[in-house]
């Protein structure tokens, strides 16, 4: 499968598995978008890697789900999706 040029979205993707998840994407030439409530890490993530850009979104909040949505949509959309934000009760 060809990752270049397209746009890749990985919800929790601050750090873990999300994180390994979007190194590969970046690696294989993919643009990616991060996902996470603390904007510091994800900040600290997209500046570390190049081609990532992150969005401090909380997976619970649809009003932040929203903003979300109207976001990437104003952006082109997205090509693939890795729902991978963990959410605890």
């Amino acid at each position: 499968m060809q990752f270049r040029d397209k746009h890749a979205l990985v919800t929790g993707g601050g750090s873990g598995i999300g994180l390994a998840i979007s190194r590969a994407f970046v690696k294989a030439g993919a643009r990616v978008t991060i996902t996470g409530r603390d904007a510091r890490r994800l900040e600290a993530v997209v500046q570390a890697h190049p081609g990532m850009s992150a969005k401090v979104c909380d997976v619970t909040d649809d009003t932040a789900i929203q903003g979300l949505h109207n976001m990437l949509r104003a952006e082109g959309g997205v090509d693939i999706l890795v729902n991978n934000a963990g959410v605890m009760d």
